[in-house]
């Protein structure tokens, strides 16, 4: 059921406004990591360079590097992997209340001591129905393997110091694809938020799936893997600590691309393999995603393929 509320979910976020432009980019306002939503005054005293708006109105920007664990990912010439973060009303009313003031203060406590977690699920408000983030990764349109088959964009793209802090009077426009697509997002009667990932097909080969390259694949047809690249591939998604990247650069790979569902016979996850019902729903949603996200004309930038 969440596979199938999940693909419905995502075709919906990516299909088009009346105004021709997507639903995310429409509905959704850019926040950044603390929640907080980014406004154009607030990037001007950054340093924001007035001649980067068109008709008061603020691009994409994409100033964020780091996965959820820190890690940063580059493609075969270096290029980093940008991030945007996309909220609802929702969310940030939630962001902005009393109680997530206190959660965020209680944070370090909390995810020490279950009975304090319970308590705040019994006891706080939770997240209203239909309360949606998403967080999207985008890669210089020069990097994808075929940039006919990508979600591209005109956006803003800081150059960070040497600390990798955001740096407002350091910025380009670019041309940026969207290679990955994280939903969260409430659903009515489910004591959690459901979350979800898409991926852009030819970003890595498969490690798990019923189609596409095995994971030793010397292929050179992906944007984030090189065949030719020495290194055992199960450290292609183990981070350094001390770097933050992967142990092993270009090697990362596709972990059950299908999805996973929960068997209610074992209680564990099954990995979708060659289910007929969910082979002809992959592809269909995939096919059905491509036409909202070809040829929409945004005030801002270039047509997008």
């Amino acid at each position: 059921m969440f596979i199938d509320w999940s693909w419905q979910k995502f075709l919906w976020l990516t299909s088009n406004t009346k105004d021709n432009v997507p639903v995310f980019m429409k509905e959704l306002k850019q926040v950044n990591d603390f929640g907080e939503e980014i406004k154009i005054d607030f990037l001007k005293k950054k340093g924001l360079p007035s001649s980067y708006l068109k008709d008061g109105k603020l691009p994409l920007i994409l100033d964020l590097y780091q996965q959820a664990d820190g890690t940063k990912l580059s493609s075969k010439s270096n290029s980093l992997v940008r991030y945007s973060i996309h909220a609802n009303d929702g969310i940030l009313e939630m962001f902005n209340s009393d109680d997530a003031s206190s959660i965020i203060s209680q944070a370090a406590e909390i995810l020490k001591n279950d009975s304090l977690k319970r308590s705040i699920r019994e006891s706080k408000n939770q997240y209203p129905v239909g309360a949606t983030e998403i967080k999207i990764a985008w890669i210089k349109t020069s990097e994808v393997v075929d940039s006919t088959k990508t979600f591209n964009i005109t956006a803003i793209v800081n150059k960070p110091d040497k600390n990798l802090d955001e740096n407002y009077n350091n910025v380009e426009l670019q041309r940026m694809s969207m290679i990955g697509f994280h939903i969260f997002t409430v659903t009515a009667e489910h004591p959690e938020g459901v979350w979800s990932t898409f991926d852009q097909r030819d970003l890595a080969p498969d490690r798990t799936s019923f189609h596409g390259n095995p994971v030793n694949s010397k292929s050179d047809k992906y944007t984030l893997f090189d065949g030719n690249s020495v290194g055992n591939t199960e450290d292609g998604i183990i981070q350094d600590t001390t770097t933050l990247t992967p142990k092993v650069k270009n090697k990362v790979f596709q972990s059950h691309p299908e999805g996973v569902r929960y068997n209610q016979a074992s209680q564990g996850m099954d990995v979708i393999k060659e289910d007929r019902e969910f082979v002809t729903m992959i592809k269909s949603s995939n096919e059905l995603a491509k036409k909202p996200l070809r040829m929409i004309k945004l005030k801002y930038g270039r047509t997008i393929n």
